[in-house]
């Protein structure tokens, strides 16, 4: 800003800069009546005046900005004058000359207005910090921006609109469509039809162990029935702690069947925690093997065994009446209280992942590896996508699977269908890529990814389909699915967690709640059939981060904060930027650092 009504003398007379460019900390307040704002905004600009000759060094001091990170990189200048427009107002007798200006900002970024007849903006820019489409976004986006002010200039701050009407209908509506049907019913019900259309086919695999669908059912009904003569009635939770096994898998079925919730329990949990959610859930009972009965004995929580041949007493079905939304599973999370969340998930929204065929093929005879934690939500996906789709779960032993049991499971009984932790992902690749070359669909995710390792399997794996796939267990397993491109990654930096899956809609927020163009920053908005029930036990937290749907009102339908950070790429995939908060993920959990401090 040139300072011309310094007291100088002979200023107006001078010929060159009198210009210092000084930064100014905003506060926007969403709430704020916008003119109200704009005039408070102008009076405390004109109340800095007295500091306008201050040096951006001792401002530096002050900012607390760290050290080696610009002040500022953009910044906005207005005239209300341009020398041309006053030239032609004094007299007639001058005439203009073209010349070439070569020009080298001195910021990335400058957004010059200037006020004739009209408003008029010219945007300078570093062609090599910006493309000239981001330009072009940013130029629409002001338009979108001021044709917003001055059609209501007492909206709220934050109902100022960014968004052009076609960017508007891609990211509300264009890049969700993913609707597709998918059956309306129960988990015992889906499973059931699988058990009549195909009794003999192998449904679950261990070693040297299998059991058909009809065994499969037989010993579920038995554990259901000596599950219900406990006390489980529809809507009871039931904790379950095993190891990886066939009969463990038949505990979570029977459960269910018996109109129960499981409550998956990590046996290399303490038993503190284990307390901690038994007497939160209310489970009158858990279902352990024999070698964690001294665990649940201490904790005076009543139990039945849960072995193989401990199934077989009743081999009807119980016969409950279980509706798809009723729940399926209560899933416990990592709290930022230092207390565990309790996930609550429907049948509905287990149904919704595993009938979805925008992200993966799930097929009759199907081999798909369970080799997640019995406590992760990945478990979900590896057992009910191949038990409801007339599959066989292969289960990879050990409480935490070495490379060597990884190797030799999925070479034994030919594995097609894989999911892996990024960081398993990585490790394989780093070992033996080679041990996946039997597996036709490989999932990962869940952390931070490395394109490096990426690269190497695309290389190695040339007739696997790869995919990285993203969802919290609020959303119950995967929300967003990107598939490898075949060639691989090219000069890819970032792998983007892609689009919604079936079903699914993801939007991208700012922090006032106003959806965002892409390339800009924002929080992940989940919603659609997989959204959870919410917080079991915790309403605050779930009214704080189950929200209703504010863009479509009229639905009612419900979305869920994710606090995860992401923005739109052009062609409409999602790249995932990092978390609002300091949660860490580790191994594919969620973990808080107040609960590990706790």
């Amino acid at each position: 800003r040139a300072c011309r009504h310094v007291p100088v003398e002979g200023a107006e007379s001078l010929v060159g800069l009198m210009i210092n460019t000084l930064p100014v900390r905003v506060a926007v307040d969403a709430e704020a009546n916008l003119l109200e704002w704009l005039i408070q905004l102008r009076k405390q600009w004109i109340e800095l005046r007295d500091y306008e000759n201050t040096s951006l060094v001792k401002i530096r001091q002050w900012s607390e900005i760290p050290q080696g990170e610009p002040l500022f990189e953009s910044i906005v200048v207005f005239e209300n004058y341009r020398l041309e427009s006053a030239l032609r107002e004094r007299n007639d007798r001058w005439r203009s000359i073209r010349i070439r200006l070569s020009e080298s900002p001195h910021y990335p970024l400058v957004l010059a207005g200037y006020l004739d007849s009209e408003l008029s903006i010219q945007i300078t820019y570093d062609r090599e910090r910006f493309r000239e489409s981001t330009i072009t976004h940013i130029r629409n986006h002001l338009r979108s921006v001021l044709q917003s002010i001055a059609c209501r200039p007492r909206q709220q701050v934050g109902e100022v609109e960014i968004l052009t009407p076609r960017e508007r209908e891609m990211v509300l509506n264009e890049w969700n469509r993913t609707s597709v049907d998918f059956p309306h019913a129960s988990i015992p019900q889906l499973f059931e039809q699988q058990v009549q259309e195909r009794p003999q086919a192998v449904a679950l695999v261990l070693g040297d162990h299998q059991w058909t669908y009809e065994v499969l059912n037989q010993h579920s009904n038995g554990l259901a029935h000596r599950l219900k003569a406990a006390g489980v009635a529809p809507g009871t939770a039931v904790g379950i702690c095993a190891d990886r096994s066939l009969e463990w898998v038949s505990g979570l079925l029977a459960i269910l069947k018996a109109g129960g919730i499981y409550v998956p329990l990590d046996p290399s949990n303490p038993s503190e925690r284990m307390n901690l959610i038994l007497k939160e859930t209310s489970a009158p009972v858990v279902l352990c093997q024999s070698g964690m009965v001294t665990t649940f004995v201490k904790l005076d929580m009543p139990y039945l065994v849960l072995d193989p041949d401990t199934g077989f007493d009743e081999a009807a079905s119980p016969g409950c009446s279980i509706k798809p939304e009723s729940l399926a599973y209560i899933m416990y999370t990592s709290g930022s209280t230092g207390r565990p969340k309790g996930v609550m998930v429907s049948h509905k929204a287990v149904a919704g992942l595993v009938f979805d065929a925008s992200y993966v093929q799930l097929e009759v005879g199907q081999r798909i590896a369970c080799a997640a934690s019995v406590a992760f939500d990945a478990a979900t996906f590896e057992i009910w996508g191949a038990l409801l789709r007339g599959g066989t779960c292969v289960l990879v032993p050990g409480a935490i699977p070495s490379f060597a049991t990884l190797k030799e499971t999925l070479a034994r009984h030919q594995v097609d269908t894989l999911f892996l932790t990024t960081a398993w992902f990585n490790a394989v690749m780093d070992e033996d890529p080679g041990v996946l070359s039997g597996v036709r669909q490989l999932l990962f995710g869940g952390e931070a990814h490395s394109p490096f390792h990426v690269g190497k399997a695309c290389q190695a794996l040339p007739d696997t389909s790869i995919i990285h796939v993203y969802g919290p267990t609020e959303a119950t397993t995967f929300s967003t699915f990107y598939p490898i491109p075949q060639g691989g990654l090219g000069s890819q930096e970032a792998i983007p967690i892609g689009r919604p899956t079936a079903n699914t809609t993801i939007y991208i927020a700012d922090g006032f709640g106003r959806l965002v163009p892409p390339g800009i920053s924002g929080e992940i908005l989940i919603g659609g059939a997989g959204i959870a029930e919410g917080y079991l036990n915790q309403s605050e937290l779930t009214e704080e981060r189950f929200i209703l749907d504010p863009y479509h009102p009229e639905a009612g339908n419900r979305l869920f904060k994710s606090g995860d950070l992401a923005r739109y790429l052009p062609d409409g995939d999602i790249e995932f930027l990092g978390r609002l908060d300091d949660q860490l993920k580790i191994r594919g959990y969620r973990i808080e650092p107040s609960e590990i401090e706790s």
